[in-house]
């Protein structure tokens, strides 16, 4: 045999080990069950797979990011979590859970990983709004901050609280800070103007990881193009004096 075939044949020896032999090539993460599969908002879950001992683990339940607990038994492919809230109070209550290590994703041989919210029942709803400006009590103009009461049922079942409330309509939302105290059937969100005139959605997000919302049919409107009129409240008649004439009587 030549040097040169004994080259090619080291070369192809070598190409051969390292496809027969997967410890030569980095392996990704792989995640194959989510325990348990449902549960509330705070409950602690498992994930189980392989290569999940990575230095920087990410781990979202739909657009949420979850809390990493301690992991001694990442090294086997054990990982807890802590159940964030939504962070869109719209998402479904079954999301996704996806997994990175390292910036690589995890993959699912059996299919994504699920969770499923249990919402603690009965649901809040919004009934009605009103804003903290007797002469405009469901309108206001566009940029101008307001104060937005909202009345309904069911906003502090159980632990349940609301957190924040979200504008939608006009462009990007805009989120309203909580005033004051909730009651059960009312609360109150400070926002710092809406950007445009139309109609809006307001979508209050709780504590449970429930959500409710109430449409505002054309609750910014428009400024008035040309300014207002002057408003005339008296007249007064002044009587002109007449010139005299040169026998001192009025001409």
């Amino acid at each position: 045999m030549t040097g040169r075939s004994q080259k090619l044949t080291v070369g192809l020896g070598v190409l051969v080990a390292g496809l027969m032999c997967p410890a030569l090539v980095t392996a990704a993460p792989v995640v194959q069950r989510l325990s348990p599969s449902a549960g509330q908002l705070g409950h602690i879950v498992v994930v189980k797979g392989n290569d999940l001992a990575g230095a920087d683990l990410q781990v979202s339940f739909g657009g949420a990011q979850a809390v990493v607990l301690s992991a001694p038994m990442r090294s086997k492919g054990i990982v807890r979590l802590l159940v964030p809230n939504k962070v869109d109070p719209r998402e479904p209550d079954t999301v996704t859970v996806t997994l990175t290590v390292d910036g690589v994703e995890a993959i699912a041989p059996a299919g994504p990983l699920q969770f499923t919210y249990r919402i603690p029942q009965p649901l809040p709803g919004i009934t009605d709004l009103t804003t903290a400006d007797p002469s405009r009590p469901r309108n206001v103009f566009p940029s101008e901050p307001f104060v937005l009461t909202l009345t309904g049922s069911n906003f502090l079942v159980a632990r349940r609280v609301p957190q924040r409330c979200i504008a939608l309509g006009g462009g990007l939302p805009v989120s309203g800070d909580l005033v004051g105290l909730a009651s059960d059937t009312s609360v109150s969100f400070s926002f710092p103007g809406l950007p445009a005139a139309g109609d809006y959605e307001f979508l209050v997000a709780f504590s449970d990881a429930s959500g409710a919302s109430i449409i505002a049919p054309n609750f910014v409107e428009p400024r008035a193009i040309f300014s207002i009129p002057p408003v005339i409240e008296r007249v007064d008649v002044l009587a002109a004096e007449l010139p005299e004439s040169r026998e001192g009587r009025p001409r």
